[in-house]
């Protein structure tokens, strides 16, 4: 019995090793396998778990790469998630890629200006990333109907919840990656 539990631990240890984002960058090959790992889980797995998108792996997923690979790395990264995105997705092309691609802007803008030692500043930014998605979309479904708000406030509080798993998903992230961290805050980045 004991070592059918310990197989079954093994093997949640080892998933979550894969799919967890890790300090020091691993190769490239390794982030694009993790991603496309992520983002069929998000899309198919969780689109059926969860309603209306309210747990978006891919964005929390994103952020926390936003913040800890090169900024090259990091936007080909998000061509890849916002292509297949906006390949599955209803909305117009183009939202994914620009509202990440503004979120990667600002991100490497202050990557160097906030000190990552903390959760805080993880949860923060992945909250504002989620947030700013969230923003997008709800332009987008104003645009199309404006009177898409008097109906769907069960809608908005999904979203809501949306943005609190965000919150939750970057806090495991980093607790995933507290002890790489460290005192290194530049993530070996010296650009």
């Amino acid at each position: 019995m004991r070592r059918n539990s310990s197989q079954k631990t093994s093997l949640w240890s080892w998933a979550l090793g894969i799919l967890l984002p890790s300090l020091p960058s691993p190769r490239f090959g390794v982030d694009v396998l993790r991603l496309l790992l992520i983002l069929a889980l998000d899309l198919a797995i969780g689109s059926t778990i969860f309603p209306h998108h309210l747990m978006d792996l891919t964005t929390a997923w994103l952020s926390f790469l936003f913040i800890s690979r090169p900024p090259l790395r990091a936007l080909l990264l998000l061509i890849l998630a916002a292509v297949t995105l906006e390949e599955h997705g209803a909305l117009p092309a183009g939202i994914y890629g620009c509202s990440y691609l503004i979120a990667l802007t600002v991100i490497s803008i202050l990557r160097k200006q906030i000190a990552w030692r903390n959760y805080f500043p993880w949860l923060v930014t992945t909250a504002l990333v989620q947030g700013w998605i969230i923003c997008f979309e709800l332009f987008v479904f104003y645009l199309k109907d404006s009177s898409f708000f008097a109906y769907n406030i069960s809608y908005l509080l999904g979203q809501s919840l949306r943005l609190g798993s965000a919150a939750v998903l970057a806090t495991i992230f980093y607790l995933s990656n507290s002890k790489a961290i460290g005192e290194d805050q530049t993530f070996g980045i010296t650009s």
